[in-house]
């Protein structure tokens, strides 16, 4: 559950809750009068989102969004996109979702998938649990660990500068 509200001070005055399914783990971001959150679902992820417009909060439906196993994710957004990157065992995916600034449509979402084959710099001993992303002036940074529990002499992780149209 995520709570809305706008950011008039120290105290949240809450507008209205977006509520996810339980999981493991969550993903959130926030922008403008936007915030969208995303948990793991049995194939991919369940994605929420909501606006805020004075003391009106939008609740978009919660949407199915990727799919196969997801043991990690992140969110942010550039443009008029939302990126969702989503982590699995040997591989992620970059996924674009339209309408950030204004209602996301999670219908309309694009993917791109990155492996050891596509992407040298990935290891396949990549787990996917821990990813982060940030994004800006159509550039896009992806950072992640190979896996949850590093042993000796195991590779770190890596990062990827990746170029996305607005």
């Amino acid at each position: 559950m995520v709570q809305v509200g706008p950011n008039a001070g120290d105290v949240l005055v809450s507008k209205g809750e977006l509520t996810l399914p339980l999981a493991s783990f969550a993903a959130i971001t926030a922008w403008d009068n936007h915030v969208a959150a995303l948990v793991p679902s049995a194939s991919g992820m369940t994605a929420g989102s909501a606006s805020l417009a004075g003391d009106t909060l939008a609740i978009a439906q919660s949407a199915p969004l990727g799919s196969g196993v997801v043991n990690g994710a992140a969110l942010t957004t550039v443009g008029d996109h939302l990126l969702v990157l989503s982590g699995s065992n040997g591989a992620f995916s970059l996924i674009k979702v339209p309408g950030a600034k204004a209602a996301l449509n999670f219908g309309q979402s694009e993917a791109e998938d990155f492996n050891p084959t596509n992407l040298s710099q990935l290891s396949g001993a990549f787990d996917g649990t821990h990813v982060a992303i940030a994004a800006a002036r159509a550039r896009v940074l992806v950072v992640w660990l190979t896996s949850a529990k590093l042993g000796t002499g195991s590779e770190t992780g890596g990062w990827a500068m990746l170029q996305c149209a607005e």
